[in-house]
């Protein structure tokens, strides 16, 4: 049988299958990729938040309409949700044991990798996105409270700012859908 040095220190010390992947791909260990770039969110609410609040001290008027900043804030910890929830869907579907031959665990290595880099691109433009969003919400809560009439144009660079998180969670999508892991072995390679 043919089989890949990785594949033979990975039996040899006897580690699970799954141990040669980067972090984040296993189940359990979901929850830290995931609240790595949740915590960039909740710094945005964070930062939104203590702005209105401060500004509501001497404006008391820019309180209900500021809260538009959060929710954009609370949007993108939705998009990160929903791609941890594709790919723990995605894991639950493999061969019991990947190292039947070679092809085999090359299509579960390639299953393993694209939801690594799906959740890795989520995550990494939820991070941007959050905290953009945040700072705009906090600039829009300081601006609105001197300033009525600068709300509407500082509500629109918000939205494009959100529109970063909706763009990685379809590039998301989109690579997710193609970590197919293998049901039933594959045939073994032949050689001529």
């Amino acid at each position: 049988m043919e089989r890949s040095i990785l594949l033979y220190l990975t039996y040899i010390l006897g580690f699970p299958w799954y141990i040669h992947c980067p972090l984040g791909i296993h189940p359990r260990r979901c929850m830290v990729s995931i609240l790595s770039f949740i915590n960039f969110v909740f710094r945005g609410i964070f930062l939104t938040g203590t702005s209105i609040l401060g500004s509501c001290v001497k404006m008391p008027r820019i309180q209900s309409k500021n809260l538009v900043s959060v929710i954009f804030c609370e949007a993108v910890a939705i998009y990160g949700l929903i791609v941890a929830i594709i790919i723990s869907g995605r894991l639950g579907k493999t061969v019991e044991d990947p190292f039947v031959n070679l092809p085999t665990f090359q299509a579960a290595e390639f299953a393993g990798y694209c939801l690594f880099a799906a959740g890795m691109v989520v995550g990494l433009s939820n991070l941007a996105c959050g905290m953009s969003v945040g700072v705009i919400g906090s600039c829009t809560a300081n601006t609105h409270a001197q300033v009525p009439s600068t709300f509407v144009s500082m509500l629109i660079i918000e939205i494009f700012a959100s529109a970063l998180g909706l763009y990685g969670l379809i590039v998301g999508i989109i690579m997710s859908n193609s970590a197919n892991f293998p049901t039933q072995p594959l045939p073994a390679y032949t050689t001529a």
